[in-house]
């Protein structure tokens, strides 16, 4: 299983350098050659707006008396999901972070794991003293039954871990391409002029929306190569805690 874990991470790696040049196609497009001469309506909005920002201008929709309610509302809505992207876009953030983390613990925890693996006890463990009285016996043998059952619950979480992250990585080269494949229809739709007569409003309430639908691509592309990353460098961590529990729990 090692041998086929590492094997795995080697093809997670692959498709995350392959992924980077999507990606600068995507940045790329979203500034077309000519773009001076398009619309002012489909120009950049400045940055992607803040959850507050968007907020903001949602609610004050009613006091723009030229709008239908119909496009009203859809401008609204464009705006709800422009929230919904950012909010999913601090998340992929989040759990980035965490993978990055992970990621640079193990180093240090794989160098702990090794030395008490290669530990050698330089004498035999002092006898532990049997209690005389029943009750006392008790409570050592249950203090003793609750270690060992706290081992093999952890061990059998390492080992799920172990084989959720085999399955995972199976995975991730497909939803990478996924994503990058996001990022370039977002580019696409960033860049398609407006439709004749359309409110400037719902022009920049759509460009707001793709807006942040870009930048949660982004992140989750960010999240999903840190991921194959992450785990290439703690697979090492993962197995030898596995067989550090597996000793213990014999």
């Amino acid at each position: 299983m090692q041998t086929r874990f590492k094997l795995l991470i080697s093809l997670v790696l692959l498709a995350v350098a392959w992924s980077w040049p999507a990606v600068d196609r995507a940045r790329a497009e979203e500034t077309p050659a000519g773009a001076s001469s398009a619309p002012a309506a489909v120009e950049p909005v400045p940055g992607v707006m803040t959850v507050a920002e968007i907020e903001r201008r949602r609610s004050e929709l009613d006091e723009i008396q030229q709008l239908t309610p119909e496009v009203r509302s859809e401008i609204a809505d464009h705006y709800t999901k422009a929230i919904e992207r950012l909010e999913a876009a601090a998340q992929f953030t989040a759990q980035l972070q965490a993978l990055e983390a992970e990621a640079a613990r193990a180093p240090e925890e794989l160098a702990k794991l090794e030395k008490a693996a290669g530990a050698v006890p330089e004498q035999r463990p002092e006898a532990v003293a049997i209690p005389e009285d029943a009750e006392s016996l008790r409570a050592t043998h249950l203090e003793a039954e609750t270690a060992v059952a706290e081992t093999k619950k952890r061990l059998a979480a390492v080992t799920a871990e172990i084989e959720r992250r085999t399955a995972r990585l199976l995975e991730l080269p497909q939803s990478i391409a996924d994503v990058r494949g996001r990022l370039d229809s977002i580019a696409e739709s960033l860049v398609a002029p407006p439709a004749a007569g359309e409110p400037t409003e719902l022009v920049m309430a759509r460009r707001v929306r793709f807006e942040a639908a870009r930048r949660h691509r982004t992140a989750e592309l960010a999240m999903l190569e840190q991921e194959g990353r992450t785990y290439a460098a703690a697979e090492r961590v993962l197995s030898l805690e596995r067989e550090r529990l597996e000793r213990v729990s014999n």
